[in-house]
């Protein structure tokens, strides 16, 4: 008997944390349900599907240049994909291509779900497109009231968060990061990990750098992760980060590292887990610094609480407080013995309340309920 085909609509080459999870969720399903990633080439999330032996089908919304294709060309080559594969649910994977897809639905003869892992302002418009397609997959219960309260409709929102397999972590790692980065022995590591942007409150930690640097002398400070926007004032906030920390004197023991692919074997080498975001769903990269027993400062926004509570199993600070972050991080960076008890207590966590199998079964009902329904 064949399994039911789903075509798993993607819309960047990179491989972040949306990309990562869904993939993690597929590969638990993979006997359940045949899946087809319809996504662009040439990128780390190509590597990614081939690594997990996943077909994929080179699809984007954009040209060969980056440029935005019109509705109309680039609905006409799906619909003409997803009939030649018969497939029997599209699924897509985040707001942008939910919204594309809800406001040309009516050239798609087969349920949809969009996966929903951003919180952003929507026109009156794409609040409808959204309201059309099947289901709308929220990671957190914040991300689900946020669209809720915008006006989509509540009958298509559900939440299933993120979830991960605890037991695979720590890995094990090939090189040090005090080889790599040609660090004392006696080094400390503090990490943020994610896309350089303003969302993510990359300017909250630079400036609360200074206090930090000046009272933990062991501490180095890694910045992992890309500026993948190619707008300019993107591009100026990431050189002002840089301009900022070279003024200040610790160029030596600020490390940017840029986008990593060995983010599990990174994870275990790190002392703290910085997250000064301004807006987040529910991080990935959160899971997998719990999973891997690391002690963590975040910003209290999103659906960060709903992984992690505050005092137990991270320690939550209010947004755009870099005075409030510096003095934080220096309690945990003082004294190993909250660290490792925060860390343990952050791992025990997730895998109580975040379990991959958890995640993938919630997933699973989604769309057998769905094909059910196909006539």
């Amino acid at each position: 008997m064949s399994l039911p085909q789903i075509a798993v609509f993607m819309e960047f080459p990179s491989a972040l944390g949306g990309e990562r999870s869904f993939l993690s969720v597929a590969n638990e399903l993979r006997d359940q349900f045949s899946f087809t990633f319809l996504a662009p080439a040439h990128g780390d999330l190509e590597k990614l599907i081939g690594v997990l032996d996943f077909p994929q089908i080179e699809f984007s919304l954009r040209d060969e240049v980056g440029v935005r294709r019109d509705d109309a060309d680039a609905i006409c080559e799906l619909t003409q994909l997803l009939s030649e594969h018969q497939f029997e649910i599209l699924h897509t994977n985040s707001l942008t291509l939910s919204r594309f897809l809800g406001r040309n639905l009516m050239q798609i003869s087969m349920p949809v779900v969009g996966h929903i892992r951003d919180m952003m302002k929507l026109s009156k418009g794409s609040i409808s497109d959204l309201g059309r397609l099947s289901r709308l997959i929220c990671v957190s219960d914040a991300t689900r009231n946020y669209y809720e309260l915008m006006g989509v409709n509540s009958d298509r929102l559900l939440t299933i968060h993120n979830g991960i397999d605890v037991e695979q972590f720590p890995r094990k790692f090939a090189k040090s990061l005090h080889e790599e980065l040609g660090c004392a022995p006696e080094a400390k590591f503090a990490a943020t990990i994610g896309q350089i942007g303003l969302r993510k409150g990359h300017s909250t930690l630079i400036a609360a750098l200074p206090e930090m640097a000046r009272n933990c002398p062991d501490w180095h400070f890694l910045m992992i992760g890309e500026c993948y926007s190619g707008k300019q004032e993107s591009r100026e906030y990431l050189e002002d980060l840089q301009c900022s920390v070279a003024q200040n004197g610790f160029s030596d023991r600020v490390h940017w590292l840029g986008y990593r692919e060995d983010i599990p074997e990174l994870l275990p080498q790190i002392d703290l887990l910085i997250h000064p975001a301004r807006q987040e769903p529910f991080g990935r990269v959160l899971l997998e610094a719990a999973a891997c027993g690391v002690a963590i400062v975040a910003t209290d926004v999103g659906g960060t609480s709903e992984m992690l509570v505050d005092q137990d199993s991270a320690l939550l600070i209010t947004v755009d407080d870099p005075e409030g972050l510096a003095q934080t991080c220096i309690s945990l960076m003082l004294n190993s013995s909250a660290r490792k008890l925060l860390g343990e207590q952050a791992r025990q966590r997730v895998r109580s309340h975040f379990a991959l199998n958890s995640s993938a079964k919630s997933h699973a009902r989604v769309w057998k309920e769905l094909l059910n329904k196909i006539p």
